[in-house]
């Protein structure tokens, strides 16, 4: 349906019926192929004289929908972002045929071959034709010959699927399904005999207090929304019985009283009070123990004052910071805009006891590349900062200082997922640079927090063993290489999916 395609051919590739069973993954069906299909029809036939122009479509195997609504989408193709649906494809079609098959012909997969499900898929073709000899494939009209079935061609596709969009569970319609049987077609018979009374009385209602529903849903989708979608549809289902339902804490909206990003896609909150009121250079220096930092905000203050024209007489050597130990950063969803996704916290601990080497979130940061063009950092936030000018100075702050500063430690990319495909995670390592003393440490520059995009997670590449020693209070800091966690979470997968191609 939304391929646009027959039910006689594939949605994801070029295979046909005649092409199902052949165990052959097929060139993919791209947007282009499918557009120049439908141009190439409706020069010969008014798409508007759909019975005319539905036949010519069924000729190419095409579903008659002269217009998709992908149409416009001039990045997207369906081959790419149509996921396999592992309910209907993978379950269902197990159920409805090999297991079947296999209940009345010996078995002919070993535990071993289906570990990997395109060795297991592989197996099954090679052996398919026991099967039929065995006369056990049968349709309404009895004994068939052929494996022309739709959802075997599409797992052809599966493989490929995993690795662009990650595991097909998260796709899968089973949960969704299994709530519509239980709240709506269960119930449905119960409720036939009134039904065409119950929707004259609701008409009847509206009508008489006025209120109209034209564009009602339209207006309601482009609002923003900080309530939990699911959860706010599950407390309407309830049985009666059921008073409340437990859930997450409401989600606060950041974009109204926050810090906003220059594009105003991410807002960014923090205590009005600072842990640190007043903190001076040597102080900081002691505190988080970071040896270039006065070298770092020099420079910082240099370039910014060469970019604006505008230099300032204020010296850090001499200045006070007020020092955050954590800040919010919040975003919209990625796949519905108008919901407000929960803050993330971006911690910048200094060390403690309980963290000996500090406690330090990474985070997404966009800032200048090797040739001068703005590309996204891995960072770790080591400081939260803000300059301060004592009272009754003359002295003015400029504007690179007087918003929310960070001091973060880069990450460099050494390896991307096609170099691991059995993870499909990008690596990264510490930066490191030598000071004039010759002495090593971590690179390290000052970044406007309304430079942050996202929060990201690391997971330390521990070898062939893990240091005993090692806890998740010191790990981030003992070791040099990195997996960035693309699979976090839906959002995650999607920002690397996307940002990094």
């Amino acid at each position: 349906m939304i391929a646009a395609v027959a039910k006689n051919a594939s949605p994801l590739t070029m295979a046909t019926q005649e092409h199902f069973g052949d165990g052959i993954l097929h060139p993919p069906r791209t947007r282009k192929h499918t557009l120049e299909l439908l141009i190439d029809i409706a020069k010969m036939v008014d798409p508007w004289d759909l019975d005319k122009f539905q036949k010519a479509a069924k000729a190419l195997n095409l579903s008659g929908v002269h217009m998709p609504y992908w149409h416009d989408w001039i990045c997207a193709c369906l081959s790419i972002f149509l996921a396999g649906e592992i309910l209907h494809t993978c379950f269902k079609f197990s159920a409805n045929h090999p297991l079947k098959w296999v209940k009345e012909t010996n078995p002919v997969h070993s535990l071993q071959s289906l570990q990997a499900m395109m060795q297991a898929l592989s197996d099954f073709h090679s052996f398919k034709d026991t099967i039929v000899a065995a006369e056990v494939r049968k349709g309404k009209n009895g004994v068939k010959e052929d494996f022309f079935i739709p959802k075997l061609e599409l797992m052809q596709s599966f493989e490929g699927t995993i690795r662009r969009l990650g595991t097909l569970m998260q796709f899968s319609a089973d949960t969704t399904e299994r709530l519509l049987i239980m709240h709506c077609k269960d119930l449905f018979p119960r409720w036939l005999d009134n039904e065409s009374m119950e929707i004259f009385g609701l008409y009847a209602l509206l009508t008489s207090q006025g209120a109209s529903l034209v564009n009602a849903i339209h207006t309601e989708d482009e609002d923003v929304t900080i309530t939990n979608p699911a959860l706010s549809w599950v407390s309407h289902i309830l049985p009666d019985e059921v008073k409340s339902v437990h859930g997450p804490r409401p989600v606060r909206n950041h974009f109204l009283k926050g810090i906003l990003s220059g594009d105003a896609l991410t807002a960014f909150q923090l205590n009005v009070t600072p842990d640190y009121k007043s903190l001076s250079l040597a102080e900081i220096h002691t505190k988080y123990t970071l040896p270039d930092f006065d070298r770092v905000l020099t420079d910082f203050i240099h370039h910014s004052s060469l970019a604006n024209s505008k230099h300032t007489h204020w010296d850090p050597k001499y200045g006070r910071f007020q020092v955050w130990n954590k800040f919010q950063l919040q975003l919209h969803s990625a796949f519905q805009p108008r919901v407000i996704m929960p803050g993330r916290v971006v911690q910048a601990y200094p060390p403690s006891n309980d963290f000996p080497l500090g406690n330090c979130n990474t985070i997404l940061i966009d800032g200048p590349g090797m040739d001068d063009s703005i590309m996204s950092h891995v960072t770790q936030v080591r400081l939260i900062f803000q300059p301060t000018i004592q009272q009754g100075s003359d002295v003015e702050l400029p504007a690179c200082l007087s918003n929310l500063l960070l001091y973060v430690q880069y990450f460099c990319f050494i390896s991307c997922p096609e170099d691991h495909p059995e993870l499909m995670m990008w690596t990264v390592e510490h930066v490191y640079t030598h000071d004039a003393n010759g002495n090593c440490h971590r690179q390290g520059a000052i970044m406007q927090v309304m430079d942050a995009t996202h929060a990201v997670e690391l997971i330390p590449e521990y070898g062939e063993a893990v240091d005993k020693s090692m806890t998740s209070a010191t790990c981030l800091e003992s070791y040099k290489c990195f997996f960035l966690n693309n699979f976090a979470d839906k959002e995650s997968y999607h920002v690397f999916s996307t940002k990094f191609v």
